[in-house]
């Protein structure tokens, strides 16, 4: 049984941490980030671990992709499966819409990821071309007689014309000011970010005409964690976009604020991003309590949220784990289990229906599952104690018969076994579940079950119908 229960140990752990390293979170990368409608994109996504690391899946994860369209419509692009022991799938995609499109990857287990992209506007071909010059036929090309030109006659002189002023010089005349380049900004992928200075959040400059830039347009920006990188954030000469990057190493919130730039822009949309930094929660732990137990016995599972390290990690806001057998019978007490705001940890409790290996899973919002395997085998000891009662208990009411009739020793290891089992699962003695449990509880019990013969019956019935009686 030993060997049984570290065979389906090993298992469960080959599943749920392949190379040493669970995905946390998903990431969407993209060949380029303007494009123009109706064209295709390579689109990458992938598993990273939490230092940001490439992480096998433990099992096949379906993957969402979707686009949040500038008209605030998700459009379903397509549900990309990443095979067990791989990082990462490559896709096509072509956004439906013009404008900032949101390219945004999904997955109940994991935490969310995306980019955007801009996506050009098509050229406007209903203009029809000019009409082409017809050219003349070689029989009409025929050169003109001329005309018989008339006798010259001299013009009578006219007088002088008034003197007319001389338009003033344009070369004195200030050029047009160019025009103000519009820019939108944004960051992603748009969640809540890990505070543990390693889950980095982009911020995203665009320029929203279809021209690049003529020159490194330089964005002043206000950035409260001051660890953004590069400063200042510049959308580079020939580009349409640019982008920087942020971490922070505790909770809270992180304000950008676009303030101006060199050359002058104008700032469409939201001028200030707000990102929320969140405690580090990156891996739901799932124990059992004991991990050996009989079919008498119950165990404790503790759902634990914690960081990569292991360390215990409260939440912000609560958490609804859910409890799960996988395989095996049992029953839990309570299969939904709330980790309140604040605290790290909740339990619930296994109850056995069969001996074996039972495997009992653990899962929550954003957090791969997390799995634990529970023995459950026969309670041998106690039925060896339980037996033995009953046997004693059945001698001495054969010592105590007049008669004495050798089945009475048999009819106490029944009757003995029958008094513990009812105290046991019926909850009818007056001590706690612990203590009948003992060892010498059941011996103690059976041996009076086993004394009191049949009488067990009388007497149990005089217990149970009180409670029977409406």
């Amino acid at each position: 049984m030993r060997l049984l229960r570290c065979f389906a140990l090993s298992a469960i752990l080959s599943q749920s941490a392949p190379g040493g390293s669970l995905p946390v979170k998903l990431n969407v990368a993209t060949q380029a980030h303007s494009i123009q409608l109706g064209e295709s994109l390579q689109v990458e996504v992938g598993l990273l671990s939490g230092t940001n690391q490439p992480a096998a899946a433990p099992k096949p994860l379906v993957i969402s992709l979707q686009a949040r369209l500038p008209s605030g419509k998700v459009d379903q692009l397509q549900a990309v499966e990443i095979p067990v022991n791989r990082s990462s799938k490559q896709v096509t995609v072509t956004p439906p819409e013009s404008g900032l499109v949101y390219l945004w990857a999904k997955n109940a287990q994991l935490l969310p990821g995306g980019v955007y992209i801009r996506v050009r506007a098509a050229p406007d071909l209903r203009q029809a071309p000019p009409a082409p010059v017809k050219p003349i036929p070689p029989s009409l090309n025929v050169p003109i007689a001329a005309a018989p030109r008339a006798p010259e006659v001299s013009p009578a002189p006219s007088p002088a014309p008034p003197p007319v002023a001389a338009p003033p010089s344009t070369a004195a005349l200030p050029p047009p000011p160019p025009p103000v380049a519009q820019i939108a900004l944004r960051f992603s992928p748009d969640r809540k970010f890990l505070a543990d200075g390693k889950d980095a959040v982009t911020i995203e400059a665009f320029l929203l005409s279809d021209e690049a830039a003529s020159s490194d347009l330089r964005l002043n920006v206000f950035d409260s964690s001051g660890a953004m990188q590069p400063m200042p954030l510049t959308i580079p000469k020939g580009k349409s976009s640019g982008r920087s990057s942020l971490t922070y190493p505790q909770p809270g919130t992180v304000t950008v604020e676009f303030f101006g730039s060199s050359p002058p822009a104008q700032c469409q949309g939201d001028r200030k991003l707000s990102v929320q930094f969140i405690p580090p929660v990156t891996r739901l732990s799932l124990t059992a309590s004991p991990p050996d137990i009989t079919l008498m016995d119950t165990a404790e599972l503790f759902a634990t949220l914690t960081d990569e390290q292991g360390r215990s990690i409260a939440t912000d806001t609560a958490r609804d784990v859910a409890f799960e057998i996988g395989s095996g019978l049992g029953q839990i007490s309570a299969t939904v289990v709330q980790i309140a705001a604040g605290q790290s940890q909740t339990h619930t409790t296994f109850r056995p229906e069969r001996s074996g290996v039972v495997s009992v899973s653990a899962s929550t919002a954003n957090l791969i599952t997390a799995s634990t395997p529970i023995e459950v085998g026969a309670p041998v000891s106690l039925l060896l104690w339980s037996a033995l009662g009953g046997l004693v208990g059945g001698l001495i009411s054969y010592w105590n018969d007049r008669r004495k009739s050798r089945r009475r020793v048999l009819i106490g290891l029944v009757t003995g076994f029958i008094l513990y089992w009812v105290c046991l699962f019926l909850g009818l003695a007056s001590a706690g579940r612990g203590v009948v449990l003992n060892p010498l509880s059941a011996f103690a019990i059976s041996t009076l079950g086993g004394w009191l013969q049949t009488e067990v019956f009388t007497t149990l019935w005089l217990m149970i119908k009180p409670a029977a009686t409406p």
